[in-house]
């Protein structure tokens, strides 16, 4: 018997919450109606008698059709006209893993749904063990070092794996490459996949940036030339990741990007500079920071914000974007709204089933002197949150 997600059928084997009997419509009807949930592991039973949608929530019948329970904004109706929250599942072809850096990897896979519909600023979310065993017949290159096969052990991950949205190739069918570090066993376990191996991929998931429009695209009858929309990109560490396919995007629609970059050393960014460097020259330029001093400045990326000659080259700035640390997107967040610019975060935070039923990412927003506490999802959500809507974390870092 299959299951209907968000219009989308699947068969219970392939339960986006890799859980039985349980489908994120109906835990999103449990949860606005207020009846009990006992977990993510409630089991609905769908009501197939009636002509309506409707669903069996703890022993009550409840009509997805009940005005109360419309629970997609207006912001989000857009974004499923344009296709970002009807999320696939895939099993990808691993077509290249290589060791880009001490502990960084790139991994690029063959996912031509989830490649023709993200956007910057979405995820995915990956079973890190291959959907199939890899092939004696394609022994591992020489060139692609990974770390040492991990004995079997019983107690390997359940959950899925979030990944940011590295870049996409529309060509050859559609490819999407993600960067990671090897933070756990998940991610240990992720770098053994080979070229020939398959992963199980969902996605896009979340809610991506918001892109300036163009000049093209803003004026509908032609007008004097004006200037190009401008806007500044902050990354620390692995928060790059998003903000490369957002650079790579803003380029091709004819918008300028100024990229500020900040790592411990010189050797953790050249995956990213190569890629950012692969952009339209002229549109995309890059500055950097190391904690190390191997490259660019040496000390924290937000350096760069008040740091001549680049600070007098920030007065046309559009709009502002950032991933990374929390206390370095506070940093930024505050120099966007003393200069009244419009900007948003990418939040990084575990994520368990990835689609907003679990609530175990939720993250408490900003509100007034005796108001209510709101929270919101950051897979559902966000990850991308506007600047001045999200309580961040204050805590002192040592390294981006």
């Amino acid at each position: 018997m299959g299951i209907s997600y968000h219009g989308t059928q699947f068969d219970r084997r392939e339960n986006p919450l890799g859980l039985t009997s349980v489908c994120n419509e109906e835990i999103e009807l449990a949860r606005d109606t207020g009846l009990p949930m006992r977990g993510i592991i409630t089991v609905f039973r769908k009501n197939a008698t009636r002509p309506r949608t409707s669903f069996e929530l703890a022993g009550k019948n409840v009509s997805a059709e009940t005005p109360n329970l419309a629970v997609h904004d207006d912001s989000r109706q857009q974004d499923c006209a344009a296709g970002r929250y009807v999320p696939c599942l895939e099993t990808a072809d691993v077509l290249r893993h290589d060791c880009v850096g001490p502990g960084l990897y790139e991994l690029e896979l063959s996912a031509p749904q989830v490649a023709a519909s993200a956007a910057p600023g979405q995820f995915v979310h990956i079973h890190v063990h291959p959907a199939q065993p890899h092939s004696p017949a394609q022994p591992h290159s020489p060139a692609q070092p990974h770390s040492p096969a991990q004995p079997h052990s019983p107690a390997q991950p359940l959950l899925r794996r979030p990944f940011s949205i590295y870049d996409i190739d529309s060509n050859a069918g559609g490819s999407i490459t993600i960067l990671y570090g090897v933070r756990g066993a998940g991610t240990l376990l992720l770098t053994n996949a080979r070229p020939g191996d398959c992963l199980d991929v969902m996605g896009p998931l979340g809610r991506g940036f918001t892109l300036p429009e163009s000049q093209s695209q803003s004026q509908s009858q032609p007008q004097p030339p004006a200037r190009s929309p401008h806007a500044l990109l902050i990354g620390g560490g692995l928060g790059i990741a998003p903000l490369v396919f957002l650079a790579r995007t803003l380029a091709r629609a004819g918008c300028r990007a100024t990229v500020l970059y900040g790592a411990n050393t010189a050797s953790q960014m050249q995956p990213a500079l190569l890629r950012l460097q692969a952009s339209r020259a002229e549109s995309v330029r890059v500055f950097t920071t190391t904690l190390d001093g191997s490259a660019g400045l040496a000390g924290i990326v937000t350096d760069l914000l008040t740091a001549e000659p680049l600070a007098a080259e920030l007065g046309d700035i559009d709009s502002i974007y950032t991933c990374g640390p929390e206390p370095m997107m506070a940093a930024v967040e505050q120099f966007a709204l003393a200069r009244r610019i419009r900007g948003e975060m990418s939040l990084e935070t575990s994520l368990a089933c990835g689609v907003g039923a679990c609530l175990g990412c939720a993250r408490r927003l900003k509100a007034g002197p005796g108001a209510s506490p709101v929270y919101a999802r950051v897979c559902k959500d966000g990850p991308v949150f506007s600047f001045g809507q999200v309580e961040l974390n204050p805590i002192a870092y040592g390294e981006e």
